[in-house]
């Protein structure tokens, strides 16, 4: 016996769509576990998602779109009938539910719970600690009526997540011991999938020197590289480069945040190119606060940095960067930026590109998470 289907519900749009949503569901369609894999794609009308919509198109991925309703709890029914107006067109029996987000497990169980069908599993990815976000960064942008239902909602919507839920998987092993400690979870029913790095990802040495050429940058250069897809609160764009420059290297400043001085090469690339140019640099910078949400966070960037074969320079502030550098010593957890020296610069740039890139992928492959979600739902299919 097998799953007739797996419908995977997440929003359109933000800047990881690409990266983790589709190259994820492309990989779980080649391997045929399921006869039919559909996304069930939220859109909202307020914005305009033409180069997430050609990208679908492009896919060969069946698309069901639905109007995604702001996460209050006031448009709860409204949500609940929409979802019920679709999932009542294409559910079948033997069904998993894969949902990115616990905002609408909730509603997805209530849903199921109405209709008649048989064998439908529910697994939910959490993808970090989001109320702790809205608390550290939103608590003075938001009037505290607004505050106070986000926090209200987001525990509610938690809570569902981790009692309505077949199966949890979350992007860290910090992240699982995190939410281990906000509820009585059965440890057995969460596993930990990281944020991965998609199939382009991968070091070449001819594809570095093209790219370095392209971007007038010599064999004797120092390239460092710091990557972010938006214009999170949590994002340390200017704090970064102006540092590194100040140490005398050139860095690649791959995000919307153009920062104008000596060498910076500021380029925001599409998402397919982002690849050639980390095969280019020399050495990926990940620098995040020592806070609750950075410390059990997988950040994309710095999968796909370690995936080309990237040593990275980062701070303290993601637990699983510094296990991955205490594990493999490739790259070095810092404290500050007066810490790097040139000897530390000298040291990464000997490191095997290869070599990072092989075991990275091991970890953080599209091919190794498709596969680790296949696992999971062959052991959903025969509970």
């Amino acid at each position: 016996m097998t799953f007739k289907s797996l419908i995977y519900i997440a929003p359109i749009g933000g800047s990881v769509f690409d990266s983790q949503v589709l190259s994820l569901l492309i990989e779980i369609k080649k391997n045929q576990f399921f006869q039919k894999v559909t996304l069930l794609a939220g859109i909202t009308n307020n914005k305009h998602w033409n180069h997430e919509l050609s990208l679908l198109l492009k896919s060969d991925l069946e698309v069901v779109l639905y109007k995604q309703y702001p996460n209050y709890p006031f448009y709860n029914m409204i949500q609940r009938k929409e979802l019920l107006s679709v999932l009542k067109r294409i559910l079948t029996n033997n069904t998993i539910i894969h949902l990115r987000g616990e905002s609408l497990t909730g509603i997805i169980r209530d849903i199921i719970n109405t209709l008649n069908y048989k064998k439908i599993k529910i697994i939910t990815d959490i993808r970090g600690a989001t109320i702790d976000e809205v608390s550290l960064y939103l608590r003075n942008v938001y009037n505290p009526i607004k505050y106070w239902l986000k926090i209200f909602h987001f525990k509610k919507n938690l809570k569902n997540a981790i009692f309505k839920s077949d199966h949890l998987s979350c992007v860290s092993d910090t992240l699982k011991e995190y939410l281990l400690r906000k509820s009585a979870f059965n440890v057995d029913s969460i596993t930990v999938n990281h944020c991965i790095a998609g199939k382009k990802f991968i070091f070449s040495k001819a594809i570095r020197e093209i790219n370095r050429k392209k971007i007038g940058i010599s064999d004797k250069d120092v390239l460092c590289v710091y990557v972010t897809g938006g214009n999170g609160l949590y994002q340390n764009t200017g704090i970064v480069i102006n540092n590194i420059i100040g140490k005398g290297y050139k860095i690649l400043n791959m995000s919307k945040e153009e920062i104008q001085s000596d060498g910076v090469i500021n380029l925001f690339v599409p998402y397919d190119e982002v690849p050639n140019y980390l095969c280019a640099a020399d050495i990926g910078i990940v620098w995040r606060s020592d806070n609750v949400v950075n410390n059990v966070a997988s950040p994309v960037k710095f999968s796909e940095y370690v995936c080309c074969g990237l040593p990275v320079i980062a701070n303290n502030g993601v637990h699983i960067i510094n296990d991955y550098i205490n594990e493999t010593g490739f790259g070095i957890t810092i404290r500050n930026f007066n810490e790097i020296t040139g000897d530390i610069i000298n040291s990464l740039l000997t490191i095997d590109r290869n070599k990072i890139s092989e075991y990275s992928r091991g970890i953080f492959s599209s091919e190794t998470i498709a596969k680790n979600y296949l696992r999971i739902y062959g052991h959903l299919l025969y509970d």
